[in-house]
């Protein structure tokens, strides 16, 4: 994982100690009596492959839940806008689920036939509905709004 974040097109991630987050996101008044907001920050799934790229080598003495709830600064390069920084929150959430359906060990998809389905075949002429013409649905157009006018 480590090398996702080699590619061109994966912006930079890095994660922030507590008091680089805090001198980042002062300006933004994202501090609050020296604590992060960190629910006005969008949220980064702790699987995010550029996350997991960007914290490993995982750093000495952090804790075992390190890094949820800590901020990542993305930085993104372009041509327009020059270096622009995002800030994110690490969310304990993962986004990529566990599991995956897969193929069967023949790589096929096996399409069954539904016995039970035999078509339209089976509606009687009374189901179907009587067609009618653009005066009579005027008309009963014209009635429901005379009752709704009633009620």
């Amino acid at each position: 994982m480590a090398g996702v974040l080699n590619h061109a097109l994966v912006p930079m991630h890095e994660v922030l100690t507590d008091q680089e987050a805090i001198q980042e996101l002062q300006p933004f008044g994202l501090v609050i009596d020296g604590k992060i907001e960190t629910s006005a920050l969008p949220l980064i799934g702790i699987d995010d492959p550029a996350l997991l790229g960007a914290c490993v080598p995982r750093p000495k003495g952090v804790s075992a839940r390190w890094p949820i709830d800590s901020v990542v600064r993305i930085t993104r390069r372009s041509a327009y806008t020059g270096i622009s920084y995002h800030y994110r929150c690490v969310s304990a959430v993962p986004v990529y689920p566990t599991m995956r359906m897969s193929a069967n060990a023949l790589h096929e998809i096996v399409l069954e036939e539904d016995d039970d389905w035999t078509g339209d075949a089976d509606i009687d002429e009374e189901q179907q509905p009587e067609e009618k013409s653009l005066d009579q649905l005027q008309t009963e157009l014209d009635n429901l709004t005379r009752m709704e006018d009633l009620e």
